[in-house]
C-alpha cells in the first residue's frame, strides 16, 4: 500500500502536492532544472557597444555661431568636448546609428557651467546638418541647429 504524504512543496509560489514522499518533488525538481536550462540554451548577449568615433567635430548656433571638438573617452559612451567660447562638457551618447543621432550634455566648467543640452538629428553618412539642439541653463531653455563631421 502506497502512503500518501501530506508534504507540499511551494515551488515558485505555486504549491505542488507530494504524494510519492521525495520521488515527486525530486523529479519537479529536475523538469524544473531541464526546463529552466533548456529555456537558456541561448543566453540573451549584452547589447554590443556601438562603434563610435573617437573624434566629432560640430558646431551650434542660436544668436551666435560656436564651434566644438569632442574626444571619445575610450571604452565609454562618453565624449570629453570643449568649445570656442571655453565651456567644457561631457557628452553622453543616448543614440548614434543610421537612423539617429542623440546626445546628452552636462557642462563642467566655462560660462554656462551649469548648462545641460540635447542634440537631435538624422546622420547623413558620417556628417550631420540642420540637427537640432536644447541648451538649457540658468532657468532658460534655448532651442538652436547644430552640424556634426566625423
Amino acid at each position: 500500500m502506497r502512503r500518501i504524504s501530506l508534504f507540499y512543496m511551494v515551488l515558485g509560489g505555486l504549491q505542488l502536492p507530494d504524494r510519492f514522499g521525495g520521488t515527486w518533488r525530486a523529479s519537479v525538481l529536475l523538469a524544473v532544472a531541464w526546463a529552466t536550462a533548456s529555456c537558456h540554451t541561448h543566453p540573451l548577449d549584452p547589447e554590443p557597444t556601438p562603434s563610435l568615433p573617437s573624434l566629432i567635430e560640430e558646431c551650434e548656433t542660436n544668436t551666435a555661431r560656436v564651434c566644438g571638438t569632442w574626444g571619445l573617452i575610450p571604452g565609454t559612451l562618453t565624449y570629453s568636448a570643449t568649445w570656442t567660447n571655453g565651456s567644457r562638457a561631457i557628452i553622453t551618447v543616448v543614440q548614434l546609428d543610421e537612423r539617429a543621432v542623440v546626445f546628452r550634455r552636462r557642462d563642467t566648467s566655462g560660462p554656462t557651467s551649469d548648462m545641460v543640452a540635447r542634440y537631435v538629428a538624422i546622420p547623413d553618412g558620417n556628417t550631420v546638418q540642420r540637427g537640432q539642439v536644447r541648451w538649457t541653463t540658468g532657468g532658460l531653455t534655448f532651442f538652436g541647429i547644430w552640424e556634426a563631421e566625423w
